[in-house]
């Protein structure tokens, strides 16, 4: 009889063997009593190692779609996911103990939210913005958390470095979208949510480090004027 895992893990391969292994390392020591899934998506000029193959049998791994982007290639991931619950990860991260758990206790606990992610830290252990509002032409970007702040807080944005959602959001709004090349599919995809008619929320008990926080990526502008023109366009603008 096949179980159905509490949580599926999705991720896109940075083509850094060392990131991925701690990654799955980190994972494989902190997710009990979670059941999970990890599926990782690689391109075909970057893939994983031998050694990541013979290490991590249990990790399904995928090679990507001919010229799929990040968005893509996380749907590519999702569409074998059979978790209660689904999620988007960073191999560069670092999850502690107990960080999965109480994410899912969580959304156990709370019905009413849809979407959920942890605090991201540093190495040294200063706050990295990873929620806020949605991006916009005149907005500032998010700031990270204050010291000492624990209890969840509502967010219109969360980052996809770190994204936990129910199956029934993904039914409700469908996939990301892959026209982003590398920037906010990740906010369209909690606007839609919300539209929706789900909450989101940023959990500070929960925390994952960051090696590796993302620099500024080209296509940005491109991506945003197409985050925007998705907004405009409200609750008509689905996913793939």
């Amino acid at each position: 009889m096949e179980i159905t895992p509490d949580l599926s893990l999705c991720l896109s391969y940075s083509g850094r063997p060392e990131q991925l292994h701690g990654f799955l390392g980190a994972l494989a020591t902190t997710a009990d009593p979670v059941a999970y899934q990890a599926i990782v998506v690689y391109r075909r000029d970057h893939p994983p190692t031998a050694g990541l193959f013979r290490a991590f049998p249990a990790v399904l791994f995928l090679e990507e779609e001919a010229g799929a982007t990040q968005a893509a290639a996380l749907n590519q991931a999702l569409r074998l996911a059979t978790g209660r619950y689904l999620s988007f990860w960073a191999d560069s991260l670092l999850l502690q103990p107990q960080t999965l758990y109480r994410l899912l206790v969580l959304l156990d606990d709370r019905p009413e939210l849809g979407l959920a992610a942890p605090r991201l830290t540093a190495p040294d252990g200063t706050s990295l913005a990873n929620a806020g509002p949605l991006p916009g032409l005149f907005r500032r970007p998010p700031l990270p958390l204050p010291v000492g702040q624990e209890t969840p807080f509502p967010a219109a944005w969360l980052s996809d470095r770190a994204l936990l959602f129910r199956q029934e959001v993904l039914d409700d709004i469908g996939f990301l979208d892959p026209g982003f090349r590398v920037s906010y599919a990740d906010a369209d995809f909690c606007r839609r949510a919300a539209h929706a008619g789900w909450r989101l929320a940023l959990y500070p008990a929960a925390v994952a480090v960051d090696s590796a926080p993302p620099a500024a990526a080209a296509h940005r502008g491109g991506d945003l004027a197409r985050f925007l023109f998705r907004q405009w366009l409200g609750g008509r603008a689905g996913g793939e």
